[in-house]
């Protein structure tokens, strides 16, 4: 049975030839996030941005007023 360490390198291995994979079949997104140092979490949080519903941004100092649209 492999060790949790051995079983962690695996899945970061993984992850790490479907990014390269990813960049290869779409090189121009690749070399768009390259160009604003993106890593993939940044590219998809982009995209879900993108398609989501609302974005809201906040800070810890100013309070936020959330308003339930009708």
């Amino acid at each position: 049975m492999p060790d949790q360490t051995t079983e962690q390198q695996g899945l970061q291995d993984q992850i790490a030839q479907q990014m390269k994979d990813f960049v290869a079949e779409n090189p121009d997104i690749g070399e768009a996030m390259a160009v604003m140092n993106m890593t993939m979490p940044d590219y998809y949080l982009a995209m879900e941005s993108i398609r989501g519903d609302r974005v809201i941004s906040a800070s810890v100092y100013v309070p936020v007023q959330i308003h339930k649209s009708s």
